[in-house]
């Protein structure tokens, strides 16, 4: 029973890694510009750095996003061309085409939901053997 919550977990994680998959693989490739960089700074004080990429869709129209992360030193520099990938029906949520824009959460949360299943079934696992033999 220790093994139920981290088995859900383990599941879910593993269909909104298949839905994501399914939602990039949809999604159109494009071309965008670093148009700026924002400077944030961190609990410590230290700067941070977070790209704003500029880009056009198969209409035309010019969006502007910038990835969840920041970074010191920054990723990227103004004027650099960056790869995107968007949702044609939803531009605005479009990424830069980078693993951890793309994978990042899915895959914490699968390894995570992994974790907590092994150390999970260790004692059940135990309790099995110790019952087995008594």
């Amino acid at each position: 029973s220790l093994c139920i919550l981290p088995l859900t977990a383990v599941v879910g994680s593993s269909v909104w890694m298949q839905r994501h998959s399914q939602w990039i693989n949809r999604m159109s490739p494009g071309s965008g510009t670093v148009t700026e960089i924002l400077e944030e700074t961190d609990s410590d004080g230290a700067p941070m750095y977070k790209p704003v990429v500029s880009f056009k869709d198969d209409s035309g129209e010019t969006y502007r996003i910038s990835p969840f992360w920041n970074s010191n030193p920054p990723a990227y520099a103004e004027g650099e061309t960056v790869n995107v990938l968007y949702p044609v029906e939803e531009p605005q949520r479009a990424l830069v085409n980078v693993w951890s824009e793309k994978w990042l959460f899915p895959t914490v949360a699968l390894i995570l939901s992994g974790v907590f299943l092994v150390f999970s079934a260790i004692p059940s696992v135990v309790c099995f053997i110790i019952s087995w033999f008594a």
